[in-house]
């Protein structure tokens, strides 16, 4: 998923903004580490949704996913983080 990410970054335009689930290791793990160098180079991060452990994704398990919500141009503001406390039934 670092790929995608960098690979968005790159598609957008200057004020364009760019979401995706992703692995909550993107946050803190060594492979990201060039991801998370990139970023305020190019974009700056304006919220991260963090679901923690909740199931998004019904079959999948042990999964942590954050959603990035990230703005290409100057890096600005700090981050927005909003931690979602439970899911809601579809």
């Amino acid at each position: 998923f670092v790929y995608f990410v960098e690979r968005g970054l790159d598609l957008l335009r200057d004020g364009g903004l760019y979401g995706v689930f992703v692995s909550a290791s993107i946050v803190y793990s060594d492979f990201a580490e060039g991801l998370r160098r990139l970023v305020p180079e190019v974009a700056r991060v304006r919220k991260m949704i963090d679901f923690g452990g909740l199931p998004v994704f019904k079959n999948a398990k042990d999964t942590y996913t954050v959603i990035p919500i990230l703005e290409k141009g100057e890096p600005g503001e700090p981050v927005d983080v909003a931690q979602i406390p439970a899911l809601v039934p579809a």
